[in-house]
């Protein structure tokens, strides 16, 4: 990374769970490395407005000897955006692609 983060900074999706709910649990499910190379992808659990919520993820760490120099985190949004709005669900991305390709 080009600096440490500081306390005024942007949070990350990390944070903004950790001050949303007092039992996230991340558990790491596998892991590769390759040259200076590593993957981990994650399981986030917690409970957000009395209700479970599970989350999976993935970071992608470039690594200088035995630090980060650069991080990248990847997840699939759509269950979390479906536990905050049952209405997502009915979205079919399928049908809204092709009415996007109709329109040209």
């Amino acid at each position: 990374m080009t600096r440490p983060r500081e306390p005024d900074d942007e949070p990350s999706v990390t944070d903004l769970f950790h001050a949303a709910t007092d039992d996230l649990q991340m558990k790491l499910v596998t892991w590769a490395f390759r040259d200076n190379v590593l993957f981990g992808e994650w399981i986030l659990t917690c409970t957000l407005d009395g209700r479970p919520s599970q989350l999976e993820w993935v970071n992608r760490f470039i690594l200088d000897g035995d630090k980060a120099v650069e991080a990248k985190g990847y997840s699939d949004q759509l269950p979390a955006l479906m536990f905050f709005d049952d209405s997502v669900r009915g979205i079919n991305l399928i049908h809204k692609l092709k009415e996007i390709t109709n329109r040209r």
